[in-house]
């Protein structure tokens, strides 16, 4: 019996070596590719190319890159460099994008999907993922523009379910240091050369489903917005009631009123304007956000 287990362990140990040191990982890359390429894809309904470099084994049980670059027919939508990948005792991907560094934890399983996903933010260059923000702003609204450039840091955490919004809890801290709008088409037609915002945060918490804004604001000397009140969501957010106050703010100036889209946009109606000249909106559920 001895014997028997002692051949057992042995045989085991062997594999692992296989697996480990002499298991060919770098012909997995062009797989890897692909199956990434076809993720961006499916999500993005686009076209999508990807380079991945360096693709090879990392101690203890993972993947490592040396660069990952994908791109659509206009812009690149995400470059991650020195890129790792964990798949035990917990999912972990963490890397570079330009000068930040970020991590991100999942629970996904072998015969399940991820339930939450917790993430830290290292100042990111906006420039570099504004591309993919666009895309997941367009995803939750498909009214609002796709090509907005963006430059700044993006820096912050995140704890939040994927799953059983109604009973979970989480929070959302993010900070968009320097964040600026610089010359583009869009400000143009406004009368803007830029826009520069002095603050720009997303604060909320979520307990047991009930969301609340805590300090969630994008302020700056042309056009603001806020977000105060609360939600409790449900699994469809559709179907998720709110006690909300959309908040905005444009601020007259000689540039915007000389143009024919600034001025339109200065004699908007403000409904219920605040002592601070923010214009509000009540928002009774999610699904009046197009949500």
């Amino acid at each position: 019996m001895r014997n028997i287990i002692q051949t057992i362990l042995l045989g085991l140990a062997l594999f692992i070596f296989f697996l480990i040191f002499t298991f060919p990982f770098s012909r997995l890359g062009p797989k890897v590719q692909v199956a990434i390429e076809n993720g961006f894809k499916n999500f993005m309904q686009t076209p999508v190319n990807c380079d991945l470099d360096g693709f090879n084994y990392s101690f203890p049980f993972g993947i490592k890159w040396k660069n990952l670059s994908c791109r659509n027919l206009r812009d690149s939508i995400l470059e991650v460099s020195n890129g790792n990948l964990s798949f035990f005792p917990s999912q972990k991907v963490s890397g570079q994008i330009g000068a930040g560094k970020f991590q991100i934890s999942t629970d996904i399983g072998i015969k399940k999907s991820p339930s939450r996903v917790s993430a830290q933010l290292d100042s990111i260059p906006m420039e570099k993922i504004s591309p993919l923000v666009m895309v997941l702003v367009a995803r939750a609204n498909p009214l609002l523009p796709r090509d907005m450039k963006m430059t700044g840091k993006l820096q912050g955490k995140m704890d939040w379910p994927l799953k059983n919004l109604s009973k979970e809890s989480g929070a959302l801290d993010l900070k968009f240091d320097a964040l600026t709008l610089p010359e583009q088409s869009l400000l143009r037609q406004i009368g803007l050369k830029n826009l520069v915002f002095s603050k720009a945060d997303i604060k909320a918490n979520l307990n047991l489903g009930k969301l609340t804004f805590t300090d969630t604001a994008f302020l700056s000397p042309h056009l603001s917005g806020k977000v105060d009140g609360q939600a409790d969501l449900q699994d469809d957010l559709a179907k998720s009631t709110a006690s909300l106050n959309l908040k905005w703010k444009v601020q007259r100036s000689d540039a915007m009123q000389s143009s024919m889209l600034g001025a339109i946009l200065l004699a908007a109606p403000c409904p219920s304007p605040d002592s601070e000249g923010f214009c509000t909106r009540r928002i009774n559920r999610l699904a009046d956000l197009g949500i």
